[in-house]
């Protein structure tokens, strides 16, 4: 069975596509299968993958949406290549809350994804930046785990309790499964002062807590959501510069620590 993770914080802004979406091509490059996710409306997910294989072609997705109100989520899979998927959004995900009932409310989401997770090591859930609201709920009560993403700002640091208190409330009530792999921190200044005074209020060295992996900032990073993930193809083979393997060897780090995490739990 898939290990499924939610990637997410509660305000936008913080690269929670880019880093989700990179996650997921780290783990599909080592030999993983991998299907992400798009539950948010805004489609940035979606966008990121068709600018990075298949910019300037036009793409006929079936979409979350059309494969959950068809309740056959196999026909909303796009195979990007052998061992990385996706379930793209549109602007109809918006909608997705009129497919819910009083029942299904929190858990429409995990039966359909209980029917197709045995064919993937690892699920990705991309939702909305909110801690309040249905995409959030269905994709945490999907999970096995959860990732909180944060800037490296107090106004950042201090919004994680009340997520992990809405993480919590759907563990108490609908997936008792669901485990926290920790805060990853993201966008990280170049500026020592400001880090050190986090980790003097925060404790940023906790293992139990943080990643030891934190995602620096970078221009080439911020780029990827418009221009996709930077690549060039020399005969048939991939190449990157050292930008992008400066990126690339990151992302391999926090890919192992992840697998390190989920391999840790009971």
């Amino acid at each position: 069975m898939a290990k499924k993770i939610t990637i997410a914080n509660s305000k936008g802004g913080v690269g929670k596509t880019t880093i989700s979406s990179m996650l997921s091509f780290q783990f599909a490059k080592q030999g993983s299968k991998v299907l992400i996710v798009d539950l948010d409306p805004q489609s940035n997910t979606t966008r990121l993958f068709q600018n990075t294989f298949y910019k300037g072609q036009t793409q006929d997705f079936t979409t979350l949406y059309e494969g959950l109100e068809a309740k056959d989520l196999s026909i909303s899979i796009h195979k990007i290549n052998e061992n990385l998927h996706l379930i793209p959004s549109s602007q109809n995900t918006v909608d997705f809350s009129r497919l819910l009932t009083e029942k299904s409310k929190y858990i429409f989401l995990r039966k359909y994804i209980e029917k197709i997770e045995g064919a993937y090591d690892y699920i990705f859930f991309d939702v909305p930046p909110t801690i309040f609201s249905d995409f959030l709920n269905n994709a945490l009560a999907a999970s096995d785990y959860f990732i909180i993403l944060t800037e490296t700002s107090n106004f950042s640091f201090e919004g994680i309790q009340d997520f992990y208190d809405a993480a919590l409330r759907i563990h108490s009530t609908v997936n008792d499964s669901l485990d926290f792999l920790g805060v990853l921190i993201n966008m990280r200044e170049d500026d020592n002062e400001i880090f050190s005074e986090l980790d003097e209020r925060y404790n940023l060295g906790d293992k139990e807590t943080y990643f030891a992996t934190v995602i620096p900032k970078r221009k080439r990073l911020a780029k990827y959501m418009s221009n996709g993930m930077y690549k060039r193809k020399i005969e048939s083979a991939i190449e990157y510069d050292r930008w992008d393997k400066e990126i690339m060897a990151i992302f391999e780090e926090l890919a192992e620590e992840v697998k390190a995490k989920v391999g840790g739990q009971s």
